[in-house]
């Protein structure tokens, strides 16, 4: 192979992607970290919100309503 440009090209282009996705992995993990009163707020709201039991609860309530409906037609 006596022109060796391709090649070169294919590696500077290969390099440039991965320095790209490395970089934009960086900044994406860098603003997602979270000073410790925004964690406490979070785990505060997680608390209060929305849980496996409390979605089973409306998801039960929903069937009956769902059965009632289809027995009243």
């Amino acid at each position: 192979m006596h022109n060796k440009k391709p090649l070169y090209i294919l590696f500077g282009v290969v390099l440039g992607i991965c320095i790209s996705l490395t970089l934009t992995c960086s900044y994406a993990k860098i603003t997602r970290i979270k000073t410790i009163p925004e964690h406490i707020k979070y785990m505060e709201k997680h608390e209060k919100g929305l849980t496996l039991k409390k979605l089973d609860k409306r998801i039960t309530k929903l069937e009956t309503k769902v059965d009632k409906l289809e027995r009243s037609k």
